[in-house]
């Protein structure tokens, strides 16, 4: 099982390399978002030395981190499995050898890590131009990773129920669409949630969508304890075991609405 899902995964990451244009495309888009993001940051600073307990240099990391962090949680996972719904294809994946929960992580983690690669050849001239430095120590370096790794799986998780759900869905182009609102919204996408208004703050701390990429953000740039730290990392596992019973659930009685169908 663990050589097909492998096998999925450089099958997935092979196929992008015939969408040149669609990677210098990607390349631009990155430059351009870095760039306002670091005019905008830049112009906010000016004369300050901190807010909201960031420095400019914090936000440097904070906006670099996050163009890598943002295309390898990205998830289309909703609207493939609506468009399998739709077409009938989806009867197919019941056959398959690897579950259509696996098969996708795998086929979709191929693009991701493609996307990533090429995204930081733009990301990477800005860390060159305004000299940002990563002071980082080894114990928030290794936990970062961790729960980059769970942020990427509970992305995956929320997008892959949601797409479930368009087996009882006229139509299922605008999920997507949710996930992604809800996602910038109170995930600190665009902005660290501590610029946030306090109300804001206590909705965001309340769903799982922070710890997808500001608190992996937040554990490298050492704004917590090493117990805040462990917190996290126990709040993030709390949601991919609340995911992964979830999704079981529907995937059960969307298997028995395809059999009384006739799928």
């Amino acid at each position: 099982m663990e050589g097909l899902s492998i096998t999925i995964l450089k099958n997935s990451f092979q196929r992008r390399f015939v969408y040149k244009v669609n990677t210098l495309l990607n390349i631009f888009g990155t430059f351009i978002t870095v760039f306002i993001q670091i005019s905008l940051w830049k112009a906010l600073y000016q004369g300050k030395g901190s807010i909201s307990n960031y420095t400019m240099s914090d936000m440097y990391v904070y906006i670099i981190i996050n163009a890598i962090l943002l295309p390898l949680t990205n998830s289309n996972v909703a609207n493939k499995i609506g468009d399998k719904v739709t077409s009938g294809s989806i009867v197919i994946d019941l056959i398959r050898p690897i579950s259509l929960k696996n098969y996708m992580f795998f086929e979709e983690l191929g693009v991701n890590i493609y996307n990533v690669i090429f995204a930081i050849i733009p990301i990477s001239f800005f860390v060159i131009i305004f000299k940002i430095g990563f002071n980082f120590n080894l114990v928030n370096l290794v936990i970062f990773l961790l729960s980059s790794v769970f942020g990427v799986i509970l992305m995956y998780y929320f997008n892959y129920i949601l797409g479930l759900l368009a087996f009882w869905l006229k139509d299922s182009w605008y999920i997507s669409w949710y996930s992604s609102a809800l996602f910038s919204l109170f995930g600190g996408v665009i902005i660290p949630l501590n610029f946030y208004p306090i109300l804001l703050q206590k909705v965001s701390y309340l769903l799982p969508f922070r710890l997808i990429t500001f608190e992996p953000i937040n554990i490298l740039l050492n704004k917590n304890t090493l117990n805040q730290d462990i917190v996290i990392i126990i709040l993030q596992i709390f949601w991919i075991l609340v995911f992964e019973v979830v999704q079981k659930i529907i995937w059960k009685t969307a298997q028995k609405k395809i059999i009384v169908q006739g799928g």
